[in-house]
């Protein structure tokens, strides 16, 4: 009887622990490039996804079977523009946390949840510097510490014409729930890095070119910008955060009724411990002589 006790206890315990939100959980984190036909750096943020804690697994496509088995995705497109996918839109609303970089014109039409993102009347095509929003879930985390200067490209030597904002978007404009990160600097309005959720997910958007210089990348060491890659694996490890927790089984959606539902929520529900748990799981197997859900396994 003391070990069944004893198992009971860590069961109740471990489903106490799954029901927890905002702990990041090791999981898996696709990536999927967009490129030119004509080619684009061959940077990579698999390094980025594991600097963050998490598995990273290249896709060929997005499609459901592809994402099914995801709990995070990056997407970057390079020379290319972001077309939309209707089955990330729908991964996303039901739970997928993603992470969009685009370094092409877009719209809020493309991205989940179609956000109405009004452009920025100060958009300027190519700007260098930008300057991280207070207090930015992106600012700490795996990848180091993210300054203003380690995202901008305007360094001694030239950028190669590279650039740290394209096209931000008025922070008036930004949808419920969201989170600004990185602006333009002479613009604090215009935001050019965002979080926002959609459905049961979450999407960390970024107009820029940072994932060129990811791992891989054919620019010189000297072109590099590091923040781009303390960005991204501050991003990541931010987004999986987001990851909703597993679904709760609970007495009642396991079928129990009655006397039956009343005594299952006592052992495995209400929180009692030590004697008082005890004499439940004893009178529950003297009567039923089987284990409530919440021990079964």
């Amino acid at each position: 009887m003391k070990n069944i006790v004893s198992g009971m206890c860590v069961a109740v315990l471990g489903l106490a622990a799954l029901a927890v939100p905002g702990v990041s959980h090791a999981g898996n984190v696709g990536y999927y490039k967009f490129t030119h036909p004509s080619g684009c750096e061959p940077a990579s943020p698999a390094a980025a996804i594991a600097a963050a804690g998490h598995t990273p697994v290249a896709l060929s496509a997005l499609n459901e079977a592809s994402l099914a088995p995801l709990q995070g995705l990056v997407i970057m497109t390079c020379l290319a523009p972001y077309p939309g996918s209707s089955a990330v839109d729908a991964a996303v609303e039901n739970g997928l946390v993603v992470m969009i970089d685009t370094d092409n014109p877009f719209t809020g039409a493309v991205l989940p949840g179609k956000p109405a993102l009004q452009l920025s009347g100060q958009q300027t095509f190519c700007q260098a510097n930008v300057s991280i929003v207070p207090n930015a879930d992106i600012t700490s985390g795996p990848g180091g510490v993210l300054t203003d200067d380690s995202l901008d490209v305007g360094k001694p030597g030239g950028s190669g014409g590279q650039c740290s904002t394209l096209s931000p978007v008025e922070v008036a404009s930004l949808p419920a729930g969201a989170h600004p990160y990185v602006s333009a600097v002479f613009w604090p309005n215009a935001i050019t890095a965002f979080s926002y959720p959609f459905g049961k997910g979450t999407v960390v958007f970024s107009s820029s070119q940072w994932m060129r210089f990811l791992p891989g990348t054919s620019w010189p060491e000297d072109y590099i910008v590091t923040g781009s890659r303390i960005y991204y694996a501050n991003a990541i490890a931010w987004m999986m955060t987001q990851v909703p927790p597993p679904a709760t089984t609970t007495c009642a959606s396991e079928g129990y009724k009655g006397t039956q539902l009343a005594w299952c929520k006592n052992i495995c529900e209400s929180g009692l411990a030590g004697k008082a748990l005890e004499t439940w799981i004893q009178r529950w197997i003297n009567k039923y002589r089987e284990l409530p859900y919440c021990a079964a396994d």
